[in-house]
């Protein structure tokens, strides 16, 4: 079952970067995470667009 992670701001917010983190890891690894971010640099940065299967960039912002 896939499971989506939504309005996550940035990894800069090191709490939000955290909720990823951990929630990528009780949820049994990256496969079927899905991550929907506003801030892709932030996330490539500090490494958490790689816990997780697939990416979603808000763009519009």
């Amino acid at each position: 079952m896939k499971k989506i992670m939504y309005m996550h701001t940035g990894s800069a917010n090191h709490g939000c970067e955290a909720l990823v983190r951990t929630s990528a890891q009780v949820l049994d690894g990256p496969e079927d995470i899905i991550l929907w971010s506003f801030a892709k640099q932030e996330d490539e940065y500090y490494g958490s667009a790689k816990k997780v299967e697939r990416k979603l960039w808000n763009t519009y912002l």
